[in-house]
This record gives C-alpha cells, structure tokens and sequence, in this order.
C-alpha cells in the first residue's frame, strides 16, 4: 500500500515461491514488474544467513560475510547491539546491484526483528520499502 491507504501490490507466497496475486493497473502494464518484486521480495525475506563457505571479514563494530552467489558476490553484515544483520549486499563487477537493509531492531522471545526494511534494486531502479507495525508469533 502506498501512504495513501491505496494496494499497489499483492503477492502470497512461501518458501517455494511467491504468487503475484494483484498490481494496480498502471503498473501492470509496464511488463513483467511482478516477477522483479517478487525476486525482490525473496531477496528480502530468504537467505538470512551466509553459507558455511562465506568468507569472514571482522571490523570493529561489524562482522561481514563474502561469499560468491551467481555472476557476481553476495555480503552479510552483521552489526549492532546483539549483531543481527543489517544489510545485505549483491555485487556484480564491483558494483552494487540490489542492497536490503534491516533496521530497528526489536527483540521478542530471545530473537531480533528489524521493524523496518528498505531494499534498494539499483538495476531496476526503484526501493521497497517495508515497515513493520508488529511481531507475531
């Protein structure tokens, strides 16, 4: 939904795969929009944690994780109070092509939540951006 209270878009899915069940009609017609969103949203939801392979790159107040993924490379960060992870970064050629942050992190039953989410898909050109109002279980 936009600020307006209006669906743009709505997808269901699981760990198999997401349906795209609705998109307003403007966006509709510029192709295949569904399909990237729903990549995106994956992007954002799946693969929290690095491979057992990932390459570990401790800094002061962060700990990263670099493993190869596809064409290019993905990269964890994990940071903060209780180091959860606030950011996820794909790169091709040395340059970013999708990065999801994750902040504001909530504790609830001994885990981290981040309460809100922006993923940047710099190919494509446009932001999601996820706010989480609550935590359920």
């Amino acid at each position: 939904m936009n600020y307006l209270g209006v669906k743009i878009l709505e997808f269901e899915g699981d760990r198999n795969g997401l349906t795209h069940k609705y998109m307003i009609e403007p966006l509709a017609r510029q192709g295949d929009i569904a399909s990237v969103v729903a990549e995106d949203i994956k992007r954002i939801y799946l693969d929290l944690v690095p491979s057992l392979d990932a390459r570990v790159v401790k800094r002061r107040q962060a700990i990263l994780f670099r493993q190869r993924s596809g064409d290019g490379a993905l990269e964890y960060e994990f940071s903060g109070e209780g180091l959860p992870l606030t950011s996820k970064t794909y790169r091709e050629d040395h340059r970013a092509v999708w990065r999801v942050s994750y902040y504001e992190h909530r504790s609830r039953n001994g885990r981290l939540y981040p309460m809100g989410i922006v993923l940047s898909n710099y190919r494509n050109g446009y932001r999601l951006i996820v706010r989480q109002k609550e935590i359920r279980e």
